[in-house]
């Protein structure tokens, strides 16, 4: 083989600053701060549009279901307060039930925020961290809403 046709890759790409980890670190942070930004949004909301109402419901119904599909109704009452439990269909939606009327859903957008709190509370194990736990629940709840935009590239 000829020498002159070897290209070192090393010399042509950008300078990494340290290992790789302080940007995986960086891009964390922005990701958890984000997160507590959007959250921050939705506490403050005090009537979430309709749209919103009903894309939250369902968003937290199906990400409890890929968190633990058979404790599914155990993991949604632990999240939820006992007088939100009578009502849970407007709070929590499973993939398996009907949609139901659209005006049955809950509008605060402070109680939403609670819920995706605790839900954040419970995803949060050994293996997966608080920040990655938050940002990707956070914005899986709020997937389809005006607060994340229809399709949002994640830049960060």
């Amino acid at each position: 083989m000829n020498e002159d046709n070897v290209v070192d890759f090393a010399v042509h790409r950008w300078p990494a600053p340290g290992d790789g980890t302080d940007r995986a670190a960086e891009r964390e942070s922005n990701r958890a701060n984000e997160a507590d930004e959007l959250l921050c949004t939705l506490r403050e909301k005090k009537r979430l549009a309709k749209a919103d109402q009903s894309a939250l419901v369902s968003n937290l119904g199906r990400l409890i279901v890929q968190f633990d599909a058979g404790n599914a109704k155990a993991i949604a009452k632990d999240i939820l307060q006992s007088n939100e439990w009578e009502k849970r269909k407007g709070y929590i939606r499973f993939p398996s039930e009907a949609a139901g009327f659209v005006g049955r859903h809950a509008g605060s957008g402070g109680a939403f925020a609670r819920i995706i709190e605790r839900l954040i509370e419970v995803k949060v194990s050994g293996d997966v961290g608080r920040d990655q736990a938050r940002s990707e629940t956070v914005r899986k709840a709020l997937r389809g809403t005006s607060f994340l935009g229809m399709s949002r590239p994640m830049l960060k």
